[in-house]
């Protein structure tokens, strides 16, 4: 009690408007998903799924067992 409490700085951020999306990194490639489902590049969301399968190599070189989240944004994705 009575010590001073840590202070905190904090920056605003532009809140992106684009779709959720995530890359599956597995022993048998790569697997491209969105927010409800699977995607391909013949069944895309937005061209997600083609540009991931178009990184291939670099998202193969990762652990395996490992999804990665993010927000899929940029001209007319949302």
């Amino acid at each position: 009690l009575g010590e001073a409490h840590p202070k905190a700085k904090y920056r605003a951020k532009v809140k992106l408007h684009g779709t959720n999306c995530a890359v599956q990194v597995r022993e048998d490639g790569i697997h491209c998903q969105s927010r409800t489902g699977m995607l391909t590049p013949q069944s895309d969301l937005k061209g997600f799924a083609k540009w991931a399968h178009s990184h291939d190599k670099a998202f193969s070189s990762l652990s395996k067992n490992l999804t990665i989240f993010g927000e899929w944004c940029g001209p007319g994705v949302e």
